[in-house]
């Protein structure tokens, strides 16, 4: 979060579990090393800023008719990661439904000379609303307009995984270290969400849309990493790594399923809790759903693995300990089971002064869009706290201007060595 995802080739201890297994215990590396995400979170909004969507959910009828200048025609896509167990307390303090599965584990890892392990939980949600029903939402409904309001690509989807991954590294000369790890997936859900479009009565001046969610509750899965780290000089590390080399994802076949109907006056309504808790999971059977249940369903599984992610870098060390560091990232596949962030170049820094950690890191997203991060790190006495943050703003890949806001609160604890 606080180098704009450049700490990739510097990469020691905890953090180099998941990102190069190459480098858990290298030579400059401690023998042992814990670490704990908290909270943690990203938001990216693609087409008005943060604080218009505040306008556009809070409207109900009566907003700004400007809030809609900058909704791309594909309408508004909001794509939401949380860490441990942030969306479980999210959802508990705004009393809606836990998106996570009850998801009650932060993450955590540990590493010990030459392995480690790191168990996470995240959850991740994209919705797409049309532009036709921002429209109502911010407006109000206009019978004059009921032939033009339409739901198109308006759905919803998330899921929550907890991971639990081993990794070992080994170093085979003084220049060469290589490591692989083995990742095992939980799937705790997995639901899909779509708004069909509505019936007219135009007589009446009445609007009718049916909405399903689907829903599966439980999943199995493995990956398998590799990586290599070799040092071209005393200072200078290049690394590669490749996750997800080889994977497999299976979900539970038993799904539950929710519907309802909602009218103009639903599709316009700022009190989002009462329209969700309208929606009652009951099981999927085949023999008495109902077609809009059978469409939502179609898509449950598509593209629901994770797609391999291969990351190249550099990195210097300079003999103030200052880090310098440039990584690339790239996503091959269809999987979607990843919490998102496009391909990238980025760039980062790290500053040891006294006491302090200071962070920075700039990125460079495929479609135009660019990240700007920052950290601070505080290490009082062997006791580590981390803070993390970032923003997004560009065209991005897709349509729209993105706006985006990532924040992260670690803790840690340091051990050193003692003696000659």
């Amino acid at each position: 979060a606080s180098m704009a995802g450049a700490d990739f080739a510097l990469t020691r201890g905890v953090a180099a579990i998941e990102f190069n297994p190459a480098n858990i215990f290298i030579e400059d590396s401690v023998a042992f090393s814990f670490a704990s995400s908290l909270h943690g979170g990203r938001v990216l909004v693609t087409g008005p800023g943060l604080r218009d969507l505040a306008g556009i959910v809070t409207a109900a009828g009566v907003g700004d008719a400007a809030l809609l200048d900058n909704v791309p025609a594909g309408g508004l896509r909001m794509d939401a990661v949380s860490e441990g167990t942030t969306a479980r307390r999210i959802a508990e303090a705004l009393d809606l439904p836990d998106p996570s599965g009850n998801a009650a584990v932060p993450t955590f890892g540990f590493t010990y000379k030459h392995g480690g392990l790191v168990v996470r939980n995240h959850t991740v949600l994209s919705a797409v609303v049309s532009r036709e029903l921002i429209d109502l939402a911010v407006n109000g409904f206009n019978p004059e307009q009921i032939n033009e309001y339409a739901a198109k690509s308006t759905a919803l989807r998330s899921f929550t995984l907890s991971t639990i991954t081993f990794s070992m590294g080994k170093h085979f000369s003084e220049r060469f270290a290589a490591g692989f790890g083995v990742r095992y997936l939980r799937g705790r859900k997995l639901l899909e969400g779509r708004v069909f479009e509505p019936e007219i009565d135009v007589d009446n001046e009445l609007l009718t849309a049916s909405a399903a969610a689907v829903e599966a509750r439980g999943g199995n899965g493995i990956g398998l990493d590799v990586g290599i780290t070799y040092a071209v000089s005393a200072r200078l590390y290049a690394s590669f790594a490749i996750q997800n080399l080889w994977q497999r994802m299976h979900w539970s076949d038993d799904l539950l399923v929710s519907q309802s109907s909602l009218d103009q006056d639903d599709l316009g309504a700022s009190d989002l809790r009462g329209i969700i808790n309208r929606f009652r999971a009951t099981e999927f059977d085949p023999d008495a759903t109902t077609l809009e249940a059978y469409a939502t369903a179609r898509g449950l599984y598509e593209e629901s693995f994770q797609p391999r992610i291969t990351r190249a870098g550099i990195g210097w060390r300079a003999p103030t300990r200052t880090e310098l560091q440039v990584t690339g990232t790239k996503t091959w596949g269809a999987g979607t089971l990843i919490p998102l962030r496009p391909d990238r170049i980025a760039a980062g820094v790290q500053h040891p002064w006294k006491a302090l950690r200071l962070r920075g890191g700039v990125a460079f997203e495929r479609g135009g869009s660019r990240q700007i991060a920052f950290g601070l790190g505080f290490d009082p006495a062997g006791f580590s706290i981390d803070f993390g943050g970032g923003w997004t703003q560009g065209t991005g890949a897709s349509a729209g201007l993105l706006h985006g806001l990532s924040g992260s609160l670690g803790v840690g604890l340091i051990f050193t060595e003692l003696g000659t």
